[in-house]
């Protein structure tokens, strides 16, 4: 028998009571055991790496204006986020016309109540007329 071995059988052999002490001693040194590695491991994570690939808005702004000044015919990224700009403004413009359209739409048609089944009645009592002339 090994080492181990010898010394869990010597354990076995003792009263609950110490067999008990021996779990909790063993327990609380395998609890430090973890809470030491972890906050090891918070403390390098919480530390900025050298070799960390973090870029600044500015580098990654200054990046772009260079491959777009080497493109021919492009912008500035301020020229494109003010393009984005006006066309989102453009957008809520159209939004709102549409909106206005569809309001209008709804005061031009009418009781919404009439069924396919009225119209389709309508429709067989005088079929030589188009169904879109009627009012």
């Amino acid at each position: 028998m090994s080492g181990i071995d010898e010394k869990i059988a010597e354990i076995r052999s003792k009263p609950e009571h110490i067999r008990l002490r021996w779990v909790y001693g063993l327990v609380a040194i395998s609890m430090l055991l973890v809470l030491f590695v972890w906050i090891l491991s918070m403390k390098v994570s919480m530390t900025p790496q050298p070799d960390d690939d973090t870029t600044s808005i500015q580098d990654i702004r200054d990046t772009v204006n260079d491959t777009l000044q080497k493109t021919p015919g492009a912008t500035s990224i301020d020229d494109l986020i003010e393009e984005g700009r006006e066309t989102i403004d453009d957008t809520k413009e159209a939004g709102s016309t549409l909106q206005g359209i569809q309001e209008q739409f709804k005061e031009e048609q009418g009781d919404p109540g009439v069924s396919l089944d009225t119209i389709i009645d309508d429709r067989s009592q005088t079929p030589e007329q188009p169904l879109l002339e009627r009012e």
